[in-house]
């Protein structure tokens, strides 16, 4: 998946205010600042899958190991019906497209980006002909920044920067 950055994205100020309020111990620049990061942006795509796996049912397991400028590094596994899954979804983007399917739906796009955009189309084909795809990326987006998770995640923390909580509010009484 493309990764443009808490700032891009919109989560930078969030997460200053978090470390600010929960973890005035920790550098915005530090290790543990970016383990909380990492922790974030893995729940993240734990919730694009859940997104994407609502539309397509394909059990994807993905591990994110790091996040670097230019994306999110890690693995998207399908198992052993990897390209039949693919295909399948593959084949239901044409058929509603038309047979002009957007090149970010192609093979050799960032994967979790692909069936992100796939779904959206599923979800709304109009989109594609009206050429305003990567809304449904942008409301994942947004949600994870206004439903206070980046909080959460900051506040939840362990003191070495890892993180256990799930995407979304999780604390009881909250």
């Amino acid at each position: 998946m493309k990764f443009d950055g808490f700032a891009v994205w919109g989560w930078d100020a969030e997460f200053r205010e978090a470390l600010a309020a929960h973890r005035p111990d920790v550098s915005y620049d530090g290790v543990v600042a970016d383990r909380i990061r990492l922790a974030i942006v893995r729940q993240f795509v734990e919730f694009i899958c859940e997104v994407i796996d609502r539309e397509f049912r394909i059990g994807a397991i993905v591990t994110v190991e790091s996040v670097g400028p230019n994306g999110i590094v890690g693995v998207f596994d399908l198992g052993k019906y990897k390209q039949t899954e693919l295909a399948r979804v593959d084949n239901r983007i044409f058929g509603l497209c038309n047979g002009a399917v957007p090149d970010i739906c192609k093979e050799g796009a960032p994967i979790l980006d692909r069936l992100l955009t796939c779904a959206e189309i599923v979800l709304s084909p109009d989109r594609v002909y009206a050429g305003s795809l990567g809304e449904l990326k942008d409301e994942c987006i947004a949600r994870l920044r206004n439903d206070g998770s980046i909080s959460d995640h900051v506040e939840g923390a362990s003191p070495d920067g890892t993180d256990v909580l799930s995407f979304g509010p999780q604390r009881a009484g909250r």
